[in-house]
């Protein structure tokens, strides 16, 4: 009975983590989401939270991943701050790895793709 009840809550945990993604982009490869409530904007720099479902599974068994994202709102441009690899979808299953030293490297996002979605989310606030 304890183990039923167990499992009740973390899928109702689960649900309510979850229940309040926004779906901002798609690709053929993966589906992309983010919670607004995680956008913390500092100047022209916010970081939002993102979750990146992947359609397939990779070689290496990731479906999903969750990622701390910075974003350049001037200069139209992102950078990774951390992420973890999941093998599950909607960041579930087994942790497959993490990183959470900021990257240096700072990419330009193309006009009219997914990461744009990402970036106007970002910096609309």
């Amino acid at each position: 009975m304890k183990k039923a009840i167990l499992t009740l809550l973390l899928v109702a945990m689960s649900t309510a983590a979850t229940a309040d993604l926004v779906i901002v982009g798609e690709t053929a490869d993966a589906v992309f989401y983010i919670d607004p409530t995680t956008i913390h904007k500092n100047g022209n720099f916010p970081r939002m939270w993102r979750l990146e479902n992947q359609k397939q599974r990779n070689e290496d068994g990731r479906m999903s991943l969750l990622i701390l994202s910075e974003y350049d709102c001037k200069e139209e441009r992102s950078r990774t701050v951390s992420f973890s690899e999941y093998s599950e979808s909607m960041a579930s299953g087994r942790m497959l790895g993490s990183m959470s030293t900021p990257s240096s490297v700072w990419v330009n996002i193309a006009p009219g793709t997914a990461n744009a979605a990402l970036l106007r989310a970002a910096c609309a606030r």
